[in-house]
């Protein structure tokens, strides 16, 4: 190898170095390669990786393995261990399961949809007897009791208690008891007599007073006093019941 450099005082020199080269082998070179690794795993605890071997130089062969043909051994563990039979009887119980489960849900369905139909039919009864009672009273509902006020009319049964009744405070038996005076009219189509209960109740709710009274066969339209049997201490009261008896 030649080069050239300057002095200090501008003259140039000329230095001529000759260097020798020594051939080395490509056994030389793999040795010390395998060395290398060695060292590495030694020192570093990894593997050397396949890109840390230098590409080939001048000199140097490099080998690789080259590559297996030929179709690849599958996985042992990606292999299914059942039996076929096995396997079909899992697939049975498997079918068996989702038919039973549309089962079950096909009864659940339908014994909600009959729940609802009866309700429904049950509602309609009701609503129809409901209406039916309220446009055609029964006859015993005007047998009821019912709240009256003195003075007013109302009407119990076949009878009509005409307006202008009274309740009085008899002593015919010594003793102040209730009892009442007033008509009645037979409303019917035909002969009937009245039968009329009168109750006093008290703020508390008990009959403090029971009086019974009646009247003779009455033609329909036909009027007559009732004949009334006082009892009970007469006495301040909150309210009077009617009610027919016959």
């Amino acid at each position: 190898m030649t080069g050239t450099y300057g002095t200090r005082h501008g003259s140039t020199r000329r230095i001529e170095c000759v260097s020798q080269f020594r051939l080395v082998s490509s056994f030389e070179v793999s040795a010390w390669f395998d060395a290398l690794s060695g060292w590495r795993s030694m020192f570093l605890g990894s593997k050397p990786k396949p890109w840390d071997v230098p590409a080939a130089r001048s000199g140097v062969t490099v080998t690789t393995l080259a590559a297996m043909s030929g179709q690849s051994t599958p996985d042992p563990s990606l292999k299914n261990p059942l039996p076929p039979s096995e396997q079909q009887r899992r697939t049975w119980l498997v079918v068996l399961v989702i038919m039973l489960a549309f089962m079950l849900i096909g009864i659940v369905s339908y014994l909600a949809l009959i729940g609802t139909a009866d309700k429904a039919i049950n509602g309609g009864i009701t609503r129809a007897s409901t209406q039916a009672s309220k446009s055609q009273p029964a006859e015993h509902d005007r047998n009821a009791p019912r709240v009256v006020k003195p003075g007013k009319a109302f009407i119990v049964g076949k009878h009509q208690t005409r307006a202008g009744w009274t309740v009085e405070e008899d002593t015919s038996l010594g003793n102040a008891m209730f009892s009442v005076t007033g008509n009645v009219k037979n409303i019917s189509d035909a002969k009937s007599s009245a039968f009329i209960q009168f109750k006093f109740i008290d703020k508390s709710g008990d009959v403090i007073g029971n009086v019974q009274c009646n009247s003779a066969d009455l033609k329909p339209g036909q009027s007559q006093a009732l004949n009334c049997i006082p009892d009970g201490k007469y006495r301040k009261y909150k309210k009077v019941t009617a009610e027919a008896t016959n």
